[in-house]
């Protein structure tokens, strides 16, 4: 739908959207803080998330632990979320995005 547009008209658009998805997730990091860390608990305490061991963290960076059960974990540092390189699953997700990226390789050269 979008190349029965004007690309003077789509360019535009299409950067505003991205402009503003980026800002609201900037202001949600900051009004929430790291893992909700500014937002008050709440009384219903099922929803509280475990705290990682900290000495699963190999090089402070890479999560691996057989005993989670959690496939993406929070970050230790900074905004955002990783994944547990002790959960199987993990490993099944990195091989398949090695094997797109050689594929994708492949088919350009």
């Amino acid at each position: 739908m979008i190349f029965l547009l004007s690309i003077n008209f789509a360019i535009p658009i299409i950067l505003i959207i991205i402009a503003l998805i980026t800002l609201y997730a900037f202001v949600l990091s900051f009004w929430a803080g790291q893992g909700g860390s500014r937002l008050e608990p709440s009384d219903d305490y099922s929803n509280v998330r475990p705290v990682h061991d900290d000495d699963k963290w190999l090089l402070g960076m890479i999560y691996f632990n057989r005993k989670d059960k959690n496939l993406i974990v929070e970050k230790r540092f900074g905004v955002g979320w990783g994944l547990n390189f002790g959960h199987p699953a993990s490993w099944l997700i990195l091989l398949g995005i090695i094997v797109v990226l050689v594929v994708v390789t492949r088919l350009e050269g």
